[in-house]
């Protein structure tokens, strides 16, 4: 067992700093600047002999095989650009990159470089043309920030569409629920045929009310309303769908269509809820049967327990997380929500940008308003993002502000307010929606 000691602390060291290097929750490059002091703490931990060579070439290995490592190999290059400008110009050419790849000893650095210059004309394309077009064939750092502020909003796209997915697919879960994975057999067949005639495949405002008149008809005459898809926990979740069918939960089952008048197309809210639009509201594959995915063996539980249970008679349901799977659904979308929120608090500063400019842009991102305009706000915004990165204030210009540089610009205050109010909202939507079946 001793025998195997150093190699498994080489290992655990390569893998804490690979873990740190692909962690991209706060930017490529806070990670790449966690990669370079967790490669250089362990080069002098291990004295830079064979021990620390059998790290790194781990390292080197498990990287290569990881789809954060183009990125952030973009940003490590970014913060190491003088280390391989061989004109002193402060931008990197391809034969400057070539040249490096050539001559190092290092083979994380190697194969950082490759990386780098297999992808040259995209983190060029990302700093623009220049003006008129003209601007020299190489990368200079308004590339590197470019290139990798893309690709975090594209991850803070995907983040809020998961997010977003996640809800969906617990609002709409009562629509599909069964019992044996028979469409006929579900709420939204039921729904779709309310009024009679041929199923569309539609389902409409109207039928929603449909089905909670003929609920209430029917418990008002004593007639058996516990039997099929016709259950209290259905009739208030349809109730809640028709007296929310507005709002961007619903709107979202709904889906969206371009509608062209003249010379103009907009995207305007459907008029019904149709299984293709549940579908793409769920972010599952095309092929997905969604009724086949929301089979759930019945709840053996007591008919009250379905029924409203506060004795004023309110209408607040039971508990929606009761269901292991919503639960499931919830860890998953707060987990989302964290890592977004997380790295929402966090900016990338872009070339020429100081403390006002990156407070306005901020404003802008996070208001729908003309507030960034005003010039109060940027500047108490400003002296806040600067006093939080280590500054006396906005006009501490020390050090100078980098582009590709991370900041944080909102404190762990406002992280934990946000994850909290968004979450509240999550789960007032779910009581609002909750319990079908």
């Amino acid at each position: 067992m001793a025998n195997n000691q150093p190699f498994d602390d080489i290992q655990e060291r390569a893998q804490d700093t690979v873990a740190d290097a692909t962690n991209l929750s706060y930017g490529a490059d806070h990670a790449a600047a966690r990669l370079q002091n967790d490669v250089y703490q362990n080069y002098q931990q291990l004295g830079g002999g064979a021990e620390y060579g059998a790290y790194l070439n781990q390292v080197t290995a498990s990287l290569k095989g990881n789809p954060a490592f183009e990125e952030v190999a973009a940003a490590w290059t970014s913060h190491n650009t003088q280390r391989f400008d061989l004109d002193g110009d402060g931008s990197l050419s391809q034969g400057e990159i070539a040249a490096s790849i050539r001559t190092t000893r290092d083979p994380l650095e190697r194969e950082i470089l490759v990386r780098v210059r297999d992808q040259f004309q995209d983190i060029r394309h990302s700093g623009g043309d220049g003006f008129l077009g003209i601007r020299k064939d190489s990368l200079e750092p308004g590339d590197f920030a470019g290139y990798t502020g893309e690709r975090q909003e594209r991850r803070n796209q995907l983040s809020a569409a998961s997010r977003e997915q996640a809800q969906s697919r617990y609002l709409m879960q009562p629509l599909l629920t069964t019992d044996d994975g028979n469409p006929n057999h579900s709420l939204f067949r039921v729904l779709d045929n309310i009024k009679g005639g041929e199923r569309d495949g539609n389902v409409s405002r109207g039928d929603l009310e449909t089905f909670v008149k003929q609920y209430d008809r029917a418990a008002f005459n004593g007639g058996d309303v516990n039997s099929g898809v016709f259950t209290r926990a259905n009739r208030d979740y349809a109730h809640s769908l028709m007296q929310n069918w507005d709002t961007p939960e619903v709107v979202a089952l709904r889906g969206k269509h371009l509608e062209t008048t003249g010379h103009y197309t907009q995207s305007r809210d459907n008029w019904y809820i149709t299984e293709n639009s549940l579908l793409a509201a769920s972010g599952y594959n095309r092929n997905t049967n969604l009724y086949r995915t929301f089979e759930t063996p019945k709840p053996q539980v007591k008919p009250e327990r379905l029924t409203p249970v506060n004795a004023a008679g309110s209408d607040d349901l039971i508990d929606p997380y009761a269901n292991p799977e919503l639960t499931r659904q919830r860890a998953q979308f707060q987990q989302q929500l964290e890592q977004h929120v997380r790295a929402e608090a966090h900016y990338t500063v872009k070339q020429g940008q100081g403390f006002d400019r990156i407070a306005r842009d901020v404003i802008r991102t996070h208001s729908n308003d003309n507030s960034y305009k005003s010039e109060a706000k940027v500047t108490q915004l400003s002296d806040h993002i600067a006093r939080l990165n280590g500054r006396e204030g906005r006009l501490d210009k020390k050090p100078v502000l980098k582009p590709g540089e991370d900041l944080q610009i909102f404190d762990n205050e406002w992280v934990e307010k946000q994850i909290q109010a968004r979450m509240q909202a999550f789960d007032n939507s779910a009581r609002r929606f909750g319990g079908g079946r």
